[in-house]
């Protein structure tokens, strides 16, 4: 089993001053996905790297000095696998994992705070799933694969600085703090005949860890109602390990489900259009 933070995430800072009220944002985004997962001695495992594409919509309202937006994002493709096989010799496994990706957040933006003219500061409440689907392989190593589904929360703060801004043009640096919350994964059991199992479900808790976000943002004021952006998005984090005992139906066997340490580090690029109105 393994463990992500699926934080795919991206942002929306404080845009080039404009005379409305609400805006919606269309943006075409990628996931540059890094993740890798250690055994309780802090010896690799497995990793995961690839390149998701994804796509997100922004609905939001702005006033003087507090922005409230909401914003879902979604990743859907694959990426590959490099791993290894339990047991007494080791074997090398090569596969690839489906990856479905989903954030949902609702973020507040206070701009221009008093006497700092040029500092953005934020608030971000946020719901991420993230769906994996290691596929099985027949050669050179026999493996059965493994479908497991990921569910946190996020409470995230965080500050941006303008370094240039002007009527048209605009170039932010920002930092986020965030902590991960009731973080649970769902692991499907595979029956076995000889033993009298079923295919059963399990969920259960997951290690809840911190994580930082580093973005650099551009945007131009095509008009009055148009802005695109491009932004970069740098986030680390990680999550701790876990581990529960399942009773198998309809025999009650036990099995132990294990949840390894994990580090993910992944890059966002997002190009964006803005309408306001």
């Amino acid at each position: 089993m393994r463990r992500i933070n699926a934080f795919a995430v991206s942002y929306l800072m404080a845009a080039p001053a404009v005379h409305a009220d609400m805006f919606f944002e269309a943006t075409a985004t990628a996931i540059g996905f890094d993740y890798m997962e250690f055994d309780q001695n802090g010896v690799f495992l497995d990793k995961e790297n690839g390149v998701i594409i994804g796509r997100s919509v922004s609905i939001g309202y702005i006033d003087k000095l507090v922005s409230h937006i909401i914003k879902h994002t979604r990743y859907d493709g694959a990426v590959d696998y490099i791993g290894k096989t339990v047991g007494v010799s080791p074997q090398p496994l090569n596969t690839q994992t489906q990856a479905i990706l989903s954030h949902t957040s609702y973020r507040q933006i206070w701009k221009n705070l008093q006497h700092y003219h040029g500092v953005t500061v934020y608030l971000d409440l946020s719901h991420s799933s993230w769906s994996r689907n290691i596929l099985p392989t027949a050669t050179p190593v026999a493996s059965s694969g493994l479908k497991e589904s990921y569910d946190w929360f996020s409470v995230e703060v965080g500050i941006f600085l303008d370094i240039i801004r002007t009527a048209k043009h605009a170039v932010e640096v920002g930092y986020g703090k965030f902590k991960n919350l009731d973080s649970t994964i769902s692991v499907l059991l595979k029956g076995n005949a000889a033993l009298g199992t079923n295919d059963d479900i399990t969920t259960f808790g997951i290690g809840d860890q911190s994580g930082n976000r580093y973005t650099i943002a551009y945007r131009y004021k095509i008009n009055h109602d148009y802005i695109v952006s491009v932004i970069y998005d740098k986030i680390d984090t990680g999550f701790g390990a876990n581990d529960t005992i399942v009773s198998r139906p309809p025999t009650g066997l036990n099995t132990t489900v294990v949840e390894p340490a994990s580090n993910a580090r992944h890059a966002t690029v997002n190009v964006s259009l803005a309408v306001y109105f």
